[in-house]
């Protein structure tokens, strides 16, 4: 590995690439864009190829999405708040490269179980669930190392003074891939079918991998992780603590639990109300999640700049009344087109969630518990979601399978009930935040910042704590 010391590397002085920070960001940055990008339209073409080809209108369906989820989160909270220790003892940047290396991997094998290459034998519906299963938990334990060692590089080659600007502009480098992704996902697998966008994204891991092999890191790394690896345990607890000694994180973490049972509800069905209630086109499942993420994307612009004139706390419990109250109109709607305007509303006031949830956490969280705090979050957050989307697969398949309710002339079945209860859960949410928050004062990464070029936030990368649109 070679080896250069940040303040010595030209890139980080004015030029070309004052906008990008530094040659080691820029390339990192790029690539991570490449490789989101290629998760958007793997994401979207395996969504489309489960619901066409091997779910279609099994009554199991939507208990089959439920488990997606389940395997997906596991690692998230068995995995989660141990995870970013272990990663503190090993070099980050080999431990991304090695994991590009294994999810590229996974992607050539999900080739052949796909069938997109013709295969001598007939694989059974049951079966390729179950595979899924397996490599969605594969992918996703890949994920809760990958996600801190990312962190932890950041830290390394992005100056100090420089930090949330260069949150600020990697949030712009991927948003192409939140909005063309879905869209591309969609129009690919309409035309050229699943086996190129199982390329692309396995080509999307290799092009990061190589990104990460040409940087150079700060020789200081090792000094580090050997520092914190005796401090193992001591340091997972102090977080813990932290986490619900603190009055303002720990409300919030419990109003993101409350938020996350009403979005886990939504994951199992949420392509089945697209089909059943709004009518619409399978097709048209990108541009639900590109109109989805333009919203967010304004949101973050409009409510990133007049979050401090509003005040953090009316934003906060705001947010989540408004999403609650746009999720049970968009429950009641029955076709695809006004659908599409309360996604994009949702998604923007979504966004001003993300906005409060990073000021919150790092103005009331020390530097150096940050991401202890962050995990304990998350892991709570998945538990909440997974156990929610257990429930939500079990009424749609099981216990609201026969529904059909008419209450004042208004007809309910069993998805829309769903989502209207998803609603209501946002809603209590905004509704506990608003009580528990009285007399509590916010302190916010934004009231000590003093350069008025570094005064955003941004939402935290992954897991996000709210959904992008109501019906994804």
């Amino acid at each position: 590995m070679k080896i250069l010391p940040l303040k010595n590397d030209p890139s980080t002085h004015a030029g070309r690439l004052s906008w990008l920070i530094n040659r080691n960001f820029a390339l990192v940055t790029i690539g991570g864009a490449i490789s989101g990008l290629g998760d958007a339209v793997y994401g979207q073409m395996i969504n489309l190829w489960l619901i066409q080809k091997v779910l279609g209108s099994n009554a199991w369906g939507p208990l089959a999405m439920s488990a997606f989820g389940l395997f997906a989160a596991l690692p998230g909270f068995i995995l989660g708040p141990w995870a970013g220790v272990f990663v503190d003892r090993w070099v980050h940047r080999r431990t991304m490269m090695i994991i590009n290396m294994i999810n590229a991997l996974l992607m050539g094998v999900l080739i052949l179980v796909t069938g997109s290459i013709p295969l001598p034998w007939h694989l059974s519906p049951l079966f390729i669930v179950g595979f899924l299963c397996l490599e969605i938990l594969l992918l996703s334990i890949c994920g809760q190392f990958s996600n801190p060692a990312s962190d932890g590089l950041f830290g390394q080659i992005v100056p100090k003074r420089s930090l949330i600007r260069a949150k600020g502009v990697s949030q712009i480098l991927n948003a192409p891939a939140a909005l063309v992704g879905p869209l591309l996902g969609t129009f690919l697998y309409f035309t050229v079918g699943m086996l190129w966008g199982l390329v692309l994204n396995a080509f999307s891991f290799v092009v990061w991998l190589l990104t990460l092999w040409v940087i150079r890191v700060h020789p200081g790394q090792g000094s580090v992780q050997k520092m914190k690896q005796k401090r193992f345990w001591p340091e997972f607890v102090s977080g813990l603590r932290f986490s619900f000694k603190n009055r303002a994180i720990r409300i919030f973490i419990l109003s993101l639990v409350i938020l996350n049972l009403g979005t886990g509800l939504l994951n199992p069905v949420s392509v089945f109300f697209l089909k059943s209630n709004l009518h619409a086109d399978l097709s048209s499942l990108g541009l639900f999640t590109t109109i989805g993420s333009a919203g967010s994307i304004l949101g973050y612009l409009v409510f990133g700049c007049l979050a401090m004139r509003i005040g953090l706390k009316r934003l906060l419990y705001g947010s989540l009344l408004g999403m609650g109250i746009l999720q049970i109109i968009f429950s009641r709607l029955s076709d695809w087109r006004p659908a599409l305007v309360i996604t994009f509303m949702f998604s923007a006031v979504s966004g001003a969630l993300n906005i409060v949830s990073t000021a919150l956490l790092i103005g009331e969280t020390p530097n150096s518990l940050i991401g202890r705090v962050s995990s304990v979050m998350s892991t709570l957050t998945n538990i909440s979601s997974t156990i929610a989307g257990m429930l939500g697969g079990y009424l749609a398949s099981v216990a609201l399978v026969a529904l059909h309710w008419h209450i004042l002339g208004t007809g309910f079945g069993k998805f829309d009930t769903i989502y209207a209860g998803a609603g209501i859960l946002f809603f209590l949410s905004g509704i506990y935040t608003l009580a528990a928050l009285r007399g509590v004062t916010i302190e916010t990464s934004m009231q000590t910042e003093t350069s008025g070029e570094e005064t955003s936030v941004q939402s935290p990368a992954r897991p996000s704590p709210s959904t992008t649109s109501p019906n994804m």
